[in-house]
């Protein structure tokens, strides 16, 4: 029985999709890119920066030709924060679930491929991408199981029509911006996770997983409306019937839900304030080569080094505003 017999056939088509796409970003390891927002660390210091390091081995090597393609666009903003975190004010608008998750993956994959003491066959960088591509990639199978799941429950025996929507969803104007490092599919694994378990009745889960597509991308806040829009529809159900306990209660568990949908946004705002604009300055700690020029370079502030950013000096509510004056200085 070969190997591919023994995967589920829902996975076939975004299997061939990645490795396809795999494919294409070796190829534009050697092809230039354009300027665009993005950066790389040793555009600032090509002589000090480990991403200029050789491959110690050819494993090294083979991966580096495989996953260089993807390091490019807002792809090296999460590179970055899954490597040292968020240490310039910039990676503020990048939020931090999927470049959390890769940055936890990273850790055994360095002590397995960029030990010093085991042997070598990596650096750290091709390391980290290692760990974005596989996040990623675990990232959109199980969004491809959550939706395919999402449409036994809504459109039962219609098969054809599953498949379809399972086809748009692999091949689709939006499929680069998930086979990328980018935030997209831990943002619709939330979202689809949350719609199956307010599908089935479970609250504190659907809680759970909307909180979670907060913390993933900003428009995470919009997953509110899938609790207002049914919420309000019930409430009005309920006053013609004149049901005044459903409606409290469907009022109450939709304000819960909503602000649940909020609490990742929020909390990810707070953190970000706090620790840009709060924490005490470390000079003299080792920075990452390149991180200096290019705050220098780019007018960014260092967590932690000189001064506060400008936008915290806005009040006590500033640090509750870290991503809307970061949007608006850079972007």
């Amino acid at each position: 029985m070969s190997l591919l017999s023994k995967v589920p056939r829902k996975f076939h088509l975004i299997i061939f999709v990645r490795f396809v796409s795999l494919a294409i970003q070796a190829v534009s390891h050697f092809i230039p890119d354009h300027n665009t927002d993005a950066f790389k660390l040793a555009d600032y210091e090509p002589q000090s920066v480990e991403e200029q390091q050789p491959e110690p081995s050819p494993v090294g090597w083979v991966l580096r030709l495989l996953l260089d393609g993807y390091h490019r666009w807002d792809s090296v903003h999460f590179v970055l924060i899954a490597r040292r975190g968020y240490v310039i004010d910039h990676s503020v608008v990048f939020f931090p679930l999927y470049p959390m998750l890769c940055r936890a993956v990273r850790f055994p994959l360095i002590l397995l491929l960029s030990n010093q003491q085991y042997g070598c066959l990596a650096t750290e960088t091709t390391v980290t991408l290692l760990a974005c591509y596989c996040v990623n990639f675990c990232l959109h199978l199980l969004c491809v199981h959550l939706f395919w799941h999402l449409t036994e429950l809504y459109y039962p025996g219609r098969p054809g029509l599953r498949l379809a929507a399972l086809t748009l969803l692999s091949v689709s104007p939006a499929t680069p911006f998930f086979v990328a490092f980018y935030y997209e599919p831990a943002h619709l694994l939330c979202s689809l996770w949350a719609l199956s378990c307010l599908r089935r009745g479970q609250h504190l889960e659907a809680g759970l997983a909307l909180a979670a597509a907060g913390l993933a991308r900003s428009n995470g806040l919009a997953n509110a409306l899938l609790v207002a829009a049914p919420a309000c529809v019930a409430i009005a159900t309920n006053w013609r019937r004149r049901r005044w306990q459903e409606i409290v209660m469907v009022a109450l568990r939709s304000g819960a839900l909503s602000a649940a949908a909020c609490s990742g946004f929020l909390a990810h705002q707070l953190a970000m304030g706090l620790s840009f604009c709060w924490t005490t300055p470390a000079e003299g700690q080792p920075l990452e080569p390149g991180l200096l020029a290019l705050a220098l370079a780019r007018n960014y502030s260092l967590r932690g080094y000189g001064q506060p950013p400008a936008w915290c000096s806005g009040g006590p509510l500033a640090p509750m505003t870290s991503y809307f004056a970061v949007q608006a200085r850079d972007w």
